[in-house]
């Protein structure tokens, strides 16, 4: 290389390898917010699968309600004085309402104990996945162990509850703001069952419907939103109640139930 070459070469302004900064940055936003697309779809796909799982075993005790229904040319009774005040969980009480006695949470176990025996309505629960079932005993006041054992029937978890921290008697409907939340299993809906349906949606033809809590995990009651004053419970709990599944849908429920 000459010396004018050189010359001429230490005019140039000197270009430099790499980003800038603002070259940097933009590069990390890009990358920022395809990480947020990307976990936002997959949380979206996780939501709709568990909705699909979780619909389709309401659609598999719809079955077996029928096929009860065709064999006995009824539909399952309602006996909230009998086994329902036996249900499990702190928020299943039986309590006075309208006149007479009713049960806010209606866990569906009941329903396993009474299609027992019935032929394919048995068969079709049977083929419902374990990990959608939990073995609850019965744990109302004066129940002894024989009684215990004798009506150990599941109850049916939806897709968002996890059974393995579950324990006795179940956290459902807790309104204990510092304890873990309330699990919360798939419910019955009777037509008889008046509390539940001025809760969830009124019964179409007398004819029950399973009900599940989506992935807000709260039924729509005032109780699962403690440490707000009662209007804004009741907004919040009406809202929570427009979010659940069923196995068809109801007619509307009874909007500011001040027995939320």
């Amino acid at each position: 290389m000459t010396t004018a070459t050189r010359s001429i070469l230490r005019g140039l302004p000197v270009r430099r390898a790499g980003f800038t900064l603002v070259e940097l940055l933009v590069v990390v936003l890009v990358i920022l917010v395809l990480v947020g697309l990307t976990l936002g779809i997959g949380r979206l796909v996780i939501e709709n699968r568990r909705e699909t799982a979780t619909s389709n075993v309401m659609f598999s005790l719809d079955k077996a309600l029928e096929e009860y229904r065709i064999v006995k040319g009824r539909y399952p009774d309602y006996d909230p004085d009998g086994e329902y005040q036996y249900l499990p969980g702190p928020g299943n009480r039986v309590e006075t309402y309208a006149g007479g006695t009713h049960i806010r949470l209606p866990d569906a176990k009941v329903f396993f104990k009474q299609i027992k025996g019935y032929g394919a309505a048995d068969t079709i629960v049977n083929q419902i996945p374990p990990r959608f079932l939990k073995l609850t005993p019965y744990t109302g006041a004066g129940t002894n162990d024989s009684q215990r054992l004798a009506t150990n029937f599941p109850s049916v978890l939806d897709a968002w509850s996890n059974a393995d921290r579950w324990a006795d008697p179940w956290p459902i409907g807790s309104t204990d703001a510092n304890s873990a939340p309330g699990e919360t299993p798939i419910l019955l809906v009777h037509p008889q069952n008046i509390l539940a349906q001025d809760l969830f949606g009124k019964c179409l033809n007398g004819k029950p419907y399973f009900l599940a809590a989506d992935d807000d995990r709260k039924y729509g009651l005032r109780s699962e939103f403690p440490g707000q004053s009662s209007g804004d419970a009741l907004t919040a709990a009406e809202a929570a109640a427009t979010n659940n599944l069923f196995s068809y849908q109801p007619g509307p429920f009874r909007k500011g139930m001040t027995q939320r």
